[in-house]
């Protein structure tokens, strides 16, 4: 380094610095409103988000007890300690046989007295929708 580094020159600011300065506040602003809107979740939502989530634990409950047991298990037998508050929320059946198990869940999530139906089974994870809430 010579002489003529010492001391250092001050860094100028852009003479149209107040254009950055908006511009930037404005893409915070855009992103906060888009945060705002696409993170709004309706009840309808949340409880058909619950409820499908619910299935897919059970489906994967199911296939782990099935691989350490050899056998799937019953999810409205009490003695297996199994205590989900969705199974308390929704309607639902399940039937277990010896190679597979299928469990239907009915709500009427939006409350227009129209139930839905979803399905699931030892088949695979993906919850089929049968009838539409």
């Amino acid at each position: 380094m010579s002489q003529e580094d010492f001391p250092p020159k001050p860094i100028a600011l852009p003479t149209d610095w107040p254009y950055y300065l908006e511009t930037a506040l404005l893409v915070l602003l855009l992103i906060f409103c888009g945060l705002i809107h696409f993170s709004h979740i309706d009840p309808t939502q949340r409880r058909r988000i619950e409820l499908e989530a619910g299935l897919e634990q059970l489906y994967h409950v199911e296939q782990a007890h099935a691989y350490e047991h050899g056998r799937y298990f019953n999810p409205a037998d009490s003695s297996m300690g199994l205590h989900w508050q969705w199974m308390e929320d929704f309607e639902w059946e399940c039937r277990v046989l010896a190679d597979g198990f299928w469990v239907v869940a009915v709500a009427d999530l939006d409350g227009d007295g129209e139930k839905g139906i979803w399905y699931i089974d030892e088949s695979r994870l993906e919850v089929r929708l049968l009838n539409e809430d």
